[in-house]
């Protein structure tokens, strides 16, 4: 009894069930990150897009995805520097990648220093007001 000492203080039944819950509760979304990262690396009943994302309309597309280094994104008819680029992080951080024209539809954003992980970019032209969103998975 000494080592536990909201025994005790007379740790209650509600607290003891709340710590027990929220274990389980972690251990559930444990379980269900490491199932989305087993069907991320191809396993059967994957539905992740692997070599490019793309939406239908837009003509814009990224690329490699995953990938270890630097992403690249064709903007199809959107000229650079119309487009306003933002990533995020999957819980909705966001981040300041190093972004690079590469041509007038193309930009490489580099993504080297981030954590493996999936990321949002958003894409957003001024002169349209067209708006897109893309997943991309950092390895």
């Amino acid at each position: 009894m000494r080592n536990l000492p909201y025994i005790q203080k007379g740790f209650n039944g509600f607290a003891y069930r709340t710590m027990i819950l929220r274990s389980l509760l972690l251990i559930v979304l444990s379980l269900g990150m490491i199932s989305a990262f087993a069907q991320s690396e191809g396993q059967p009943g994957s539905n992740l897009s692997y070599g490019t994302e793309q939406r239908e309309g837009a003509g814009i597309k990224l690329h490699p995805n995953p990938t270890p280094d630097y992403l690249y994104v064709q903007l199809g008819d959107f000229e650079a520097s119309n487009v306003s680029l933002t990533v995020h992080s999957i819980i909705g951080n966001e981040l300041s990648p190093e972004v690079e024209p590469i041509s007038d539809h193309e930009v490489r954003l580099t993504v080297k220093d981030f954590a493996p992980g999936y990321y949002f970019v958003s894409i957003r032209d001024n002169a349209s007001q067209y708006r897109g969103v893309f997943k991309f998975l950092k390895r």
